[in-house]
């Protein structure tokens, strides 16, 4: 992992000549920073400020090449002095033959689970009952209710 220190020196340069850019963060672990709810927010549509967590540097002055940001590949490891092989095609081909075995072997060890879908539950559907509210009158030919025929 790249390591670099802060200094007070300072340079002018051609922007033409700027390369990349590349992203520094606090070496917060080496330097065993803290977290402490020190920070002021504002709560929204409350107006109420609240003390929230923020990170207190020790030292603010040693730094790493942040690995996430890839920004520039070939300038971030020549920048962190990384050494990548160069992969031959008849090793990319082996590569992604050992791959595709692994990928077929771990296919056939997973179960297949059956899925089961339960049959409906004739007892609720006979218990359910529909109100006639076409008619109003009390017609002794009209039933109040029916069974739905599901």
């Amino acid at each position: 992992m790249g390591q670099f220190i802060k200094t007070n020196d300072s340079s002018s340069v051609d922007s033409k000549t700027i390369l990349a850019t590349l992203n520094l963060q606090h070496n917060c672990f080496d330097d065993n920073c803290s977290i402490k709810k020190t920070k002021d927010t504002k709560v929204e549509r409350q107006g109420v400020i609240t003390q929230t967590e923020e990170v207190h540097h020790t030292d603010k002055k040693n730094f790493i090449l942040n690995s996430a940001s890839f920004h520039a590949p070939d300038y971030h490891r020549e920048m962190a002095e990384l050494v990548v092989p160069t992969i031959q095609p008849n090793e990319m081909v082996q590569a992604i033959d050992e791959g595709y075995k692994k990928w077929i072997h771990s296919a056939s060890q997973i179960p297949i689970i059956p899925t089961f879908v339960p049959p409906p539950d004739h007892k609720n559907e006979e218990n359910l009952e529909l109100e006639d509210t076409s008619s109003a009158s009390d017609d002794s030919s009209s039933t109040d209710s029916e069974l739905l025929d599901v």
